[in-house]
């Protein structure tokens, strides 16, 4: 969680520090094989992972960008497992 919302303690130096400004994304869409025919697809999952300049030290953001075919218990219980590793 960041907690610094202001510019204080900032050095001027650290806007043009290439490594305070990393970020990294990954977009993955999670699908089961169905051998090639994409409309008996029944279960998606979008997900996007954000990596800052701290990783491995803090764990990347989480986002689900996408769902189908899951109900709300099951969102639930497959955000619940990404967000606690």
């Amino acid at each position: 969680m960041d907690v610094s919302t202001s510019d204080s303690g900032k050095n001027q130096e650290d806007d043009h520090d290439p490594i305070s400004q990393f970020r990294a994304e990954l977009e993955l869409d999670i699908k089961p094989n169905t051998g090639g025919e994409d409309e008996k697809v029944g279960l998606l999952l979008g997900v996007r992972l954000t990596f800052d300049q701290y990783y491995p030290y803090r764990a990347p953001k989480f986002q689900i960008t996408n769902k189908k075919g899951l109900d709300e218990e099951q969102f639930v219980e497959i955000h619940e497992l990404f967000v606690q590793k």
